[in-house]
C-alpha cells in the first residue's frame, strides 16, 4: 500500500483503520502508514492484522 493511499484514508480521520499486515511490502512501509496516522489523523485507532 503507498503512502498516498494511506494518507487518502487518514485524511477523512476515521475512528478507525485496520490494514492486512500483507497490504505493505515492508515493515516499514508499515511503520510509515502509522507515523502518517500519527501525524494527520492521531485520534484514529490503527490496527494491522
Amino acid at each position: 500500500m503507498s503512502a498516498d493511499v494511506v494518507t487518502e484514508i487518514a485524511n477523512l480521520q476515521p475512528l478507525r483503520a485496520v490494514f492486512r499486515d500483507s497490504a505493505f511490502k515492508s515493515d516499514a512501509d508499515r511503520i510509515n502508514a502509522e507515523q502518517i496516522f500519527r501525524e494527520v489523523s492521531p485520534h484514529t485507532e490503527v490496527k494491522t492484522l
